[in-house]
C-alpha cells in the first residue's frame, strides 16, 4: 500500500527496472529512468570471443536471462545458453568455455568448475543519462504535485 510518489519529491530508477515500481508508484510523473549500459571493454570482449567457444549468460530470472541473451547475442555471433543461477543444475555448463553474467545473483563454484573464463558484466551510467539528470530532476521538482491521498 506504499505509494513512493507521495512519500517523495522524485523517484530515480534504472529504466531496465522501471515496471518493477508499478506496485511502489501511483503514476510515473515523479520517477526519473536512469539508463545503464554494459562498459566498452565488456562489449568489446563479448565481440572478440571466437564462435567456436561455447558461451552461457547466467542471470537469476527469466527476463534476466532474456536481456543478456540479447545484449550478448549483439556481439557475439555463436550460441548463447542460458543459465538460471539458484535454478538451473550447473553440470549443464560442462561444455560451456565462457561464462557471462550479470552480478545479480552470485556463480556457486561448481558452476565455474569447467569454465574457462568469466565476463562479469560491469554496468555504467549511460553517458547521455547522466548527462541530463540534475535536468530531469529539476523537472520532476518543478511540476506541482498532485495529491493522490
Amino acid at each position: 500500500g506504499r505509494a513512493l510518489d507521495d512519500e517523495f519529491d522524485a523517484i530515480a530508477a534504472p529504466t531496465f527496472h522501471l515496471a518493477d515500481l508499478a506496485p511502489f508508484v501511483r503514476s510515473y510523473d515523479r520517477v526519473v529512468d536512469v539508463n545503464f549500459v554494459a562498459s566498452p571493454a565488456v562489449l568489446r570482449r563479448l565481440a572478440t570471443v571466437g564462435t567456436d567457444k561455447r558461451v552461457a549468460v547466467a542471470a537469476p530470472t527469466e527476463r534476466g536471462i532474456t536481456r543478456m541473451v540479447a545484449m550478448v547475442g549483439q556481439y557475439h555471433a555463436g550460441d548463447i545458453q542460458p543459465y538460471r543461477v539458484g535454478i538451473d543444475d550447473p553440470a549443464m555448463l560442462a561444455t560451456v568455455d565462457v561464462i557471462v553474467h550479470n552480478n545479480a545473483a552470485p556463480l556457486p563454484q561448481s558452476a565455474l568448475d569447467n569454465v574457462t573464463e568469466v565476463i562479469s558484466v560491469q554496468w555504467e551510467l549511460d553517458t547521455s543519462s547522466s548527462g541530463r539528470f540534475r535536468a530531469r530532476i529539476d523537472d520532476v521538482l518543478a511540476q506541482p504535485r498532485l495529491s493522490h491521498r
